[in-house]
């Protein structure tokens, strides 16, 4: 009996291994660069107006979860410049990065002496594929907390985004963590900027945006050499 449960635990043993090396291809601990995003170019009116603001973002985090943000179908390393990606300064840099190039005047503070606080109560990849000829999925969010004088103010942001690969699993890298992470430094940014400084877009180049919106969708996205509008 005992050899025979031994030789159980061992085929379903094989069967999981296959079952994710089917799943994953060669992706099994594969390396997931992150880049840095591209700022947008569109600019707030008025931003001259709006009040200095430095923001300082403390990684609030469960000790656990803070150096291991991904989670799912299959094993994968997310690294930064080389080194395991550590998600809440670059996040933090980038939301403020995002803000500058909109024309809010914030900055990013080292401490909170001074600073408006940005509590990270989560950030979290999760990914995810049903079969070897199915999407790769990946569900990446963020929840913080703004600390403002009336009380803590919850802002986060969800985006999900799924790829087929075709000749090689580097394909996913692009569209289903650097992209989502892209728009979640922008997400949270725009979060801030309604709380805090209340600026918005011209009238302009929102009829822009869904003019260009409406060209993508009829004929497919614009020429690389264009000029980016997000």
């Amino acid at each position: 009996m005992h050899q025979l449960l031994s030789a159980s635990a061992r085929l379903v043993s094989i069967v999981a291994a296959c079952s994710v090396a089917l799943l994953s291809g060669c992706a099994i601990n594969m390396k997931v660069p992150v880049k840095d995003p591209a700022p947008s170019a569109v600019k707030y009116e008025q931003a001259e107006k709006s009040g200095a603001m430095a923001l300082y973002f403390k990684d609030d985090q469960p000790a656990a979860v803070k150096g291991n943000i991904l989670s799912g179908s299959i094993p994968m390393q997310m690294t930064y410049r080389d080194k395991p990606f550590d998600a809440a300064p670059w996040i933090a840099q980038h939301t403020v990065a995002e803000l500058i190039a909109r024309g809010a005047a914030a900055s990013l503070a080292q401490s909170d002496a001074n600073a408006t606080t940005v509590s990270i109560k989560q950030i979290h990849v999760e990914n995810h594929r049903v079969s070897g000829f199915s999407p790769f999925v990946t569900f990446t969010s963020v929840s913080a907390d703004l600390m403002l004088l009336g009380g803590p103010q919850r802002i986060t942001a969800y985006v999900k985004r799924g790829k087929v690969p075709v000749w090689s699993f580097d394909e996913i890298i692009e569209p289903t963590f650097n992209e989502p992470l892209n728009l979640l430094t922008k997400e949270l940014a725009a979060k801030i900027n309604q709380r805090v400084f209340m600026l918005a877009a011209s009238d302009k180049q929102v009829t822009d945006l869904v003019a260009l919106i409406t060209t993508v969708r009829l004929n497919g996205p614009p020429r690389a050499d264009s000029q980016a509008l997000v």
